[in-house]
């Protein structure tokens, strides 16, 4: 059974140049599932870990970068103007049945657009805990907590802080967060 994919978006949200070894990502910590999530039986991916802002589009998102614009704005109190956002990537989750490594039954479950921000330097301490998180912090880019954060992070996530551009797809099984099998393939996004 096909059905339409989730479409969302991530947002990397850093404090200096990317090449700079000082490089800070601004995470946010998702709380637990709450009970709502599981009457409306919701998949939901990164419980109690640091995540990057970001979720789904809404009807009233005039394109995916608004969409960005307006997860960034709710979850962190960050208002960064449009062209402060820069496509790196782009994430396909796709799901297979059968718990093999079957890309060819798997079906696309959800895309998001990845994109960069560069938070200018009076606006580092601005930063206020929206909806969506527990708290946020800064983590410096070599000490991300990756034992914190969903598995499959951290196969992607360095390379795009690095400055590379990635088109990444994950192959889920039953469980989220830990991918059967992986394809990230270089990219340019304008």
């Amino acid at each position: 059974m096909n059905t339409k994919p989730h479409i969302g978006n991530i947002v990397l949200v850093v404090d200096r140049n990317p090449i700079d070894p000082r490089v800070r990502l601004l995470l946010g910590l998702k709380p637990r599932e709450t009970s709502a999530d599981r009457r409306r039986k919701r998949r939901i991916v990164g419980c109690n870990c640091f995540v990057p802002p970001g979720g789904a589009v809404e009807p009233s998102d005039r394109s995916l970068v608004h969409s960005a614009q307006r997860e960034l704005r709710e979850e962190t109190g960050l208002k960064l103007a449009l062209n402060s956002f820069r496509k790196v990537g782009f994430l396909e989750g796709y799901f297979t049945s059968h718990g093999n490594k079957d890309w060819g039954s798997a079906e696309l479950k959800w895309v998001a657009s990845i994109y960069r921000v560069i938070v200018p330097e009076w606006l580092i301490d601005s930063v206020i805990c929206g909806q969506g998180f527990i708290r946020i912090k800064w983590f410096s880019i070599s000490r991300l907590p990756f034992s914190r954060m969903i598995n499959s992070d951290v196969l992607w996530l360095p390379r795009l802080l690095k400055g590379w551009q990635l088109h990444i797809k994950f192959l889920y099984g039953h469980e989220v967060g830990k991918p059967l099998d992986y394809d990230i393939t270089p990219d340019f996004f304008s």
